[in-house]
């Protein structure tokens, strides 16, 4: 268990590292464009901080679902350990009825 957290933990710091050192405010200069040109293009709106708001949502979301996962797989192995000696015994009972 302790190995899947810290491999949820390993992705989300590249998910949240990679859009953040991608970032650049600075225009792209192709084409020979004027700076003051690409200016009145550049986004109003900090694109980075929803990216990273997104995938903050994203990995708690995953990380809710395994976390769920893991809490009804150990009721179902408990229920499942409850019922192990009651199959052994009906096995038992089954077993003498066929006079084996």
């Amino acid at each position: 268990m302790k190995r899947i957290f810290a491999m949820i933990l390993l992705a989300a710091m590249f998910t949240v590292a990679t859009p953040v050192l991608a970032n650049t405010d600075e225009p792209s200069q192709t084409m020979d464009a004027k700076p003051d040109a690409m200016a009145k293009y550049k986004e109003n709106l900090p694109a980075s901080r929803f990216v990273l708001i997104a995938y903050g949502v994203v990995w708690t979301g995953l990380f809710l679902y395994l976390v769920t996962l893991h809490r009804r797989q150990s009721v179902m192995e408990s229920r499942l350990a409850e019922l192990e000696p009651i199959f052994a015994e009906l096995d038992k009972s089954l077993g003498a009825n066929n006079g084996e």
